[in-house]
Order: C-alpha cells, then sequence, then structure tokens
C-alpha cells in the first residue's frame, strides 16, 4: 500500500531583548530507531537569524552512494541560497524551506517530492520542485526514464499531456511550443513524474511549460492511458503491486483509435433530447449529458432514458450559476442537490462535473470528489445558429480523444449533430463517452 508522510516546515522563534539570535541543529537519527519506512529516516538542518531562516528536511539512508546524491541536491540548494544572501542588507524576512514527501511504491522503490519555497528579495518567492526515485533493494537510483520504452512515441506523450492541460485549471496558462519542445528533449532532462495509484504523475516547475500564473502545474494520466508507453518490465512491476491494473499488459488501450467524445450540457429538453438520443441511435454512438438539477426534476423520466439507452451522466450544476461567485455551502448546494435527483432519475449517481461556463476554483474542488472535466472543442452552438457553420466549426478541430461541447437544448444543435455524426463515422471515428476515453 501506499503511503505518505509530509514534512510541514514551520520556524517560530521568540527571544526578548536579542537583536540577533543563531541556532543550528542536524538531527541525526539511529537506524535501530523506528521508522514507518524501512531504511530511511529524517535529517533536518535549521538555522534562525534575524531576518535569514532555513528549515531543511531530508531523507537518509543506509546506503551511502544513495546519501551522497541527497546530499549533493540538498548542499547545492543551501549553497545557491547562501550566495544570492550573502550581502542582503533589507529589512525583510529571507527564507529557505525544503521538505519532502514519500510516495511508498512498492518493493523498496520510493518516489522522493521534494518541495522547496524561497525568498531571496524580490517580488515573489520561489517554489521549486524536485523528485527521486530510490531502489532500495538494489541500492541505486533510478531514472525517470526508465520507466519508459527506448523508442516511446514522443507525439503520443505531447497528446496526452496536452489534453490533459486543456481539461485542468491550467488550460489558459501553458505554452504548447515549449510543452512540445520539452516533450521532444525529454531524453535529455529528468523530469518529475512518479506514479501513484492508477495514476502517472508529472510535476512542472514554475515557467517550465506554462506562465507563472499557473504555478507549479500537476498533471496526472491514468497509467492505461500511457501503457503503450511504459517499458514492460516496469508494467509489470506495477500491475504486481496494484491488481486493478491487470490486463493493461495483455490488452493494452489503443490510443491511437479514432475516438472523439460529443457532450451535451443543460438540457434535458422534453423534445429535443429525445429526438437526439434516437439520432445517436442510428450511429451507434454513445454521448456524455451534463444535466441541470431543475431540468433533471422538471424532466425525471427523459433521465431514465438516456441511462437506459447506456450514456453517460454528468452534473452540470441545480441553476447553472458560476461556481466562482458562490460560497461554499451554495457551491454543495448546487453540486449534491443536482446528483440527488440524477440518482433519484436513473438509478445511478453522475461520474463526472461540468461546472458551469467551465468555471472552477479550490473552493470547487473541495465541494466535490467528482472529477471536473471540461472540453477542448466548442461548437458554439449556443451562438451560432446555422447547423451547417456549427458543424463545420467541430469537424475542423476533430481528433483522436477529443472532447467536443454542445447543447440538447438547441434546434441547431441537434441539426449540427446530424452532420459531425455522419461525417466523423465515415472517416472512422467512433463516439464514446469522457470515461471511455479518460479511464
Amino acid at each position: 500500500m501506499k503511503k505518505k508522510i509530509l514534512i510541514l516546515l514551520g520556524i517560530s522563534l521568540v527571544l526578548t531583548g536579542l537583536s540577533v539570535v543563531t541556532k543550528h541543529v542536524v538531527t541525526k537519527i539511529k537506524y535501530d530507531d523506528a521508522s514507518i519506512y524501512p531504511g530511511i529516516h529524517l535529517e533536518s538542518i535549521m538555522e534562525n537569524y534575524e531576518n535569514i531562516k532555513k528549515a531543511v528536511f531530508y531523507p537518509s539512508f543506509k546506503d551511502d552512494v544513495l546519501n551522497e546524491v541527497i546530499a549533493e541536491y540538498v548542499n547545492n540548494e543551501i549553497s545557491l541560497f547562501d550566495e544570492e544572501t550573502l550581502d542582503f542588507n533589507e529589512d525583510f524576512e529571507l527564507y529557505l524551506y525544503i521538505n519532502f514527501e514519500i510516495v511508498d511504491n512498492h518493493n523498496e522503490i520510493y518516489f522522493i517530492v521534494f518541495n522547496q519555497t524561497s525568498y531571496t528579495g524580490g517580488a515573489n518567492p520561489s517554489n521549486q520542485v524536485r523528485v527521486f526515485t530510490v531502489d532500495l533493494k538494489e541500492s541505486q537510483l533510478l531514472s525517470p526514464l526508465d520507466f519508459l520504452k527506448k523508442d516511446f512515441d514522443q507525439g503520443t506523450l505531447l497528446r496526452l499531456l496536452n489534453e490533459a492541460f486543456n481539461q485542468s485549471q491550467y488550460r489558459d496558462f501553458l505554452f504548447e511550443d515549449v510543452l512540445k519542445e520539452w516533450v521532444s528533449t525529454l531524453e535529455n532532462q529528468q523530469p518529475n513524474l512518479y506514479f501513484e495509484n492508477e495514476d502517472m504523475v508529472f510535476l512542472f516547475n514554475e515557467y517550465e511549460v506554462s506562465a507563472r500564473a499557473a504555478g507549479q502545474p500537476v498533471i496526472k494520466l491514468p497509467i492505461a492511458s500511457v501503457s503503450t508507453l511504459l517499458s514492460e518490465q516496469w508494467l509489470n512491476h506495477l500491475k504486481q503491486h496494484n491488481t486493478k491494473l491487470e490486463g493493461i499488459i495483455q490488452k493494452p488501450l489503443d490510443y491511437q483509435e479514432k475516438r472523439i467524445a460529443i457532450t451535451f450540457d443543460d438540457g434535458p429538453h422534453p423534445r429535443l433530447t429525445y429526438e437526439l438520443l434516437d439520432l445517436l441511435d442510428q450511429y451507434e454512438a454513445k454521448a456524455t449529458f451534463f444535466v441541470l438539477g431543475n431540468r433533471v426534476k422538471f424532466y425525471p423520466n427523459i433521465v431514465q432514458e438516456i441511462a437506459k439507452r447506456k450514456h453517460e451522466l454528468g452534473n452540470h450544476s441545480y441553476s447553472h450559476r458560476s461556481f466562482t461567485s458562490l460560497n461554499f455551502e451554495d457551491i454543495l448546494h448546487e453540486i449534491g442537490t443536482t446528483s440527488d435527483l440524477i440518482k433519484e432519475a436513473s438509478g445511478q449517481y453522475p461520474t463526472l462535473l461540468r461546472p458551469p461556463y467551465g468555471s472552477y476554483n479550490d473552493l470547487v474542488k473541495e465541494a466535490t470528489h467528482l472529477p471536473i472535466v471540461l472540453w477542448n472543442i466548442d461548437s458554439l452552438d449556443w451562438k451560432i445558429k446555422s447547423p451547417d457553420v456549427i458543424a463545420q466549426h467541430v469537424l475542423q478541430d476533430a481528433g483522436p480523444n477529443k472532447i467536443i461541447l454542445m447543447h440538447d437544448i438547441h434546434k441547431q444543435s441537434i441539426d449540427a449533430v446530424k452532420i459531425i455524426l455522419e461525417t466523423l463515422t465515415q472517416e472512422g471515428y467512433k463516439f464514446v463517452t469522457i470515461s471511455d476515453i479518460l479511464y
């Protein structure tokens, strides 16, 4: 079982009557002491001057080679901080905080995730992340590239990362050209990544592939989606540890298959949704319906019919109010009431959440356990009145594993869907639910 430990840092020291206080502590823990991570112990370095604070925590191991690598990283970060603050005379506090998190993978392989925050003057603090993969059994460090095939498909990885970014809160800050270059030079880098549960997790530093407003993006790709990129040895390793991944090696998901997800917001509509369901049946197409709670309350039989025909149901709020303008309790009400109504009408709870207008923040993420899913093709069918123009707008951006945003409350939308279904079916596309693409 994977475990996590979060080492929280904090220094608070108040001494009356002293203008300068110094403190230097190096904590050593004997290896015969108890540790919940066998073979790993905690070391710390703390210094407290009047305007300069340091709190550095790092792991130590029985093996000197592993210790040397970690020590080199820690000492280098401390030296850089010391150089930048050597001649600092301003009257405000500078600091260096380094903590780490341990992801216990299995078979004595651990991912050590360092998080560093420092301030050396200027407008903003600096935040950095660094991941080390430690194989205690073999007393060696693993490179992130050890997880990938030597000839892994860079195009597939780029597409998956692009899609994940576009469905995340970082979508407006991504530099797509920079991400493309990052993937193309991956073999010459040490990317910050690790595996947790059923995901391959990518950690990006500030400015690495996005604007500063994005902070440090965390992108999770389902292992099922990257299985064709991973080495057979590592896939076997993952499968032995997590039985949920059984079958990935024998039956890898074909992400070259031309699959696409078409989604419908703001319904159900008492007439148009039925018309749409019949149209989808003609092309053996599946779709995802993000329904509004107040409409579900009026038309529960239509929601039941959507589920009966094996389409996916998602939560789109109760009254289409922008979540970012609501307090926590109102967000809970909008999501919770709608989920309960969907369950009552269809016999199943929704599997996904799409916030109205695609707007959400940390409060929304705290208020729901549902995956938040947006789109990467906006049909603009609420604004465009011509079905042909709507269809052309969608078709020009269509591609494998794309997610199309439409609405089942406008007549022009239903007419455009017929053109889209016919055209893309002839091109070999299969229409699937969002979950079919994501998982």
